[in-house]
């Protein structure tokens, strides 16, 4: 059983998601999900970099319980100000914060401790990661 034949049978079978949900997401039919195919038998449904797509959704899903949520926005809030050239202090500004919570946030999350703090600094960085995601190659 290969990594995409165990994320499908955990996100089938232990986080019960819907097989009709998984198939919208990758593009595949549902039934086809539920036989959990594995990676080289997506590769042949689908061209080669929808294949990779499909295989990187599906192990994002399955990561999602286990991965550490505050390390997730500091990659994305990386990106944002480093490949994209936001400014820290424009993302500041949006999350209604100071610079400097912002930039602490970016070197290690540990330095923000206010759960209200955080929160707003992971809705702004969700919502211009998901506006400027696109646009990476």
């Amino acid at each position: 059983m290969d990594l995409i034949q165990k994320a499908l049978k955990e996100l089938l079978e232990d986080y019960q998601f819907p097989p009709e949900v998984l198939g919208r997401l990758c593009h595949l039919s549902p039934a086809f999900l539920q036989q959990y195919p594995s990676e080289a038998e997506i590769a042949a449904k689908q061209n080669r970099d929808i294949a990779f797509q499909t295989g990187n959704k599906l192990l994002m899903l399955q990561l999602l319980d286990k991965e550490n949520p505050d390390k997730k926005i500091q990659a994305f809030l990386q990106v944002l100000i480093d490949y994209h050239q936001i400014p820290s202090q424009t993302i500041a500004k949006l999350a209604h914060l100071p610079e400097k919570t912002i930039l602490n946030f970016k070197k290690n999350p540990i330095l923000v401790t206010n759960l209200g703090e955080k929160y707003q600094i992971a809705y702004v960085v969700m919502v211009l990661r998901f506006l400027f995601k696109e646009l990476e190659p």
